[in-house]
């Protein structure tokens, strides 16, 4: 793996990142403010599967993001967890171009949820959950790809 990418908020810039650059499997996911240094909690490599789905795995422990237990119900928590060999549904991914060029909606295999800035907060450390995408107002839903040059 060698493309990292920061995972950059259009609603606030912040990116996603494991929550205290805890390496324990089941740390959640936060949006936070991008650092200038110890940054690797908040590098994300992209890692084919099949059907133009993807594992975002994380350059801090090798996890990937992961809907919390595979649980379908709109609003579960994300997660940096192991990578598993089967019943991947809940941690493999699908970038969806948005209307806003360049941005994307990031979308569940499992579910076809994307990932939100839990109730579109613009604190820092806010939560990161799987829910519905919405039709309007989706800044806190929308992601960019920002390449970082090693």
């Amino acid at each position: 793996m060698s493309n990292f990418y920061f995972i950059m908020s259009k609603q606030t810039g912040e990116v996603i990142d494991v929550k205290g650059a805890n390496p324990q499997p089941g740390t959640p996911l936060i949006a936070y403010p991008r650092k200038d240094t110890g940054t690797d909690d908040q590098l994300w490599a992209l890692e084919p599967s099949t059907g133009g789905y993807f594992f975002i795995k994380s350059k801090h422990t090798g996890e990937v993001i992961d809907v919390q237990g595979a649980n379908p119900q709109p609003g579960t928590t994300l997660i940096a967890y192991p990578q598993k060999s089967s019943g991947t549904d809940n941690q493999l991914w699908q970038l969806v171009p948005s209307p806003t060029v360049g941005y994307y909606f990031i979308k569940s295999k499992q579910t076809g949820e994307v990932i939100d800035v839990k109730g579109a907060s613009p604190q820092p450390g806010t939560q990161l959950i799987a829910y519905p995408q919405k039709s309007s107002g989706t800044d806190n839903q929308l992601w960019q790809l920002v390449a970082v040059v090693s």
